[in-house]
């Protein structure tokens, strides 16, 4: 397929306010990074134009982008010729982590970040989990993530090099059929009642890539992760659950904004001791980055914050909303 060619997507829209499911057809010309939206009834919903969110390693089936606050699903490719180059370009990696290995999650992370691999869907392993992937010896509580290389990188080099890693570390390559079976699962586990509470990764971190050193500061600061989720939040689920912000925060709009726009990452932090959700949002730090960096300079807001909008993450915030949160999360999003 020549630069000047279109790749062609079929994709999924909930229309919140009419409350329909749309079928979509995305068209990305490959020429200027270019996007078109067609509606699969009624026409053109998007005309052709450059949007800068929207990139080339963004388009892969179970993916989710977002052009104007409208939450795109990537369903399928929507002709022969895309699917063919797609298939002839793409290597989804699934990576299996243990529950007893967690320690190695940001190291996992940090890899595909050395060999150039975008960070798709993750999932904490449940009983329907474990049956899918028998031939791989899942247990439940262990981390599913999954990852997807592109032409020009060897598709061996990641599995070797994930050995590296740990023996609890496995890591293998699936075709995009199977990999989306599997991820099409319903994640959804008990949290359970030890005390835990709730980190979001949000998007800007996920799209810098920087997840990974994120989690190894949590887990070198001595917090153990027992839950990871990946999803994109539609701008009805973001409201609900940070509505107790909207008279706090002067930046609600925006801060809502950018956690619907790429899909984030939830983490789901456990430990013996009841004040868990205080000492976790201490290590997290002020709102704003620019007080962390003079305040608590060593806190994660401090190191990857960049605004009072993209602050790097939300941490539950009264001891009370730490198991609340992470059930809303991996209890009832996760088995949406």
């Amino acid at each position: 397929m020549s630069s000047g060619a279109v790749l062609g997507f079929e994709c999924e829209w909930f229309d919140g306010v009419s409350g329909v499911l749309n079928v979509l057809f995305l068209k990305y010309f490959l020429d200027d990074n270019t996007i078109e939206i067609l509606l699969e009834k009624s026409g053109c919903l998007l005309k052709r134009i450059y949007y800068p969110d929207v990139v080339a390693t963004d388009l892969f089936v179970g993916n989710s982008i977002t052009v104007f606050n409208r939450l795109i699903v990537i369903k399928g490719y929507a002709n022969i010729a895309t699917t063919r180059w797609m298939k002839a370009r793409e290597v989804h990696f699934l990576v299996l982590v243990s529950k007893e290995g967690a320690s190695s999650l940001g190291n996992v992370y940090l890899l595909a970040k050395e060999q150039r691999l975008k960070a798709g869907r993750v999932r904490t392993v449940n009983a329907a989990l474990v049956d899918a992937l028998s031939g791989l010896g899942a247990a439940e509580g262990d981390f599913l993530i999954e990852f997807v290389g592109h032409t020009g990188m060897s598709s061996t080099s990641f599995v070797e090099a994930s050995q590296k890693i740990g023996r609890h570390v496995l890591a293998s390559i699936l075709p995009a059929d199977a990999m989306n079976e599997i991820m099409a699962i319903k994640a959804a586990r008990n949290v359970g009642e030890d005390p835990c509470t709730l980190c979001i990764i949000k998007p800007h971190i996920m799209r810098e890539e920087n997840a990974g050193a994120v989690l190894n500061d949590i887990i070198t600061e001595g917090f153990t992760i027992t839950g990871i989720y990946s999803t994109h939040l539609t701008q009805a689920i973001a409201e609900e659950l940070f509505d107790v912000y909207r008279d706090i925060y002067p930046t609600y709009t925006m801060m809502i904004e950018h956690l619907c726009s790429t899909p984030l990452l939830a983490v789901m932090i456990s430990s013996p001791s009841t004040e868990i959700v205080e000492q976790f949002r201490e290590f997290t730090g002020p709102l704003n980055p620019e007080l962390a960096r003079n305040v608590r300079p060593t806190s994660l807001r401090a190191k990857y914050g960049k605004s009072a909008v993209c602050n790097a993450l939300h941490c539950s915030d009264l001891p009370e909303d730490g198991a609340m949160e992470c059930r809303y999360f991996f209890e009832l999003l996760a088995g949406l």
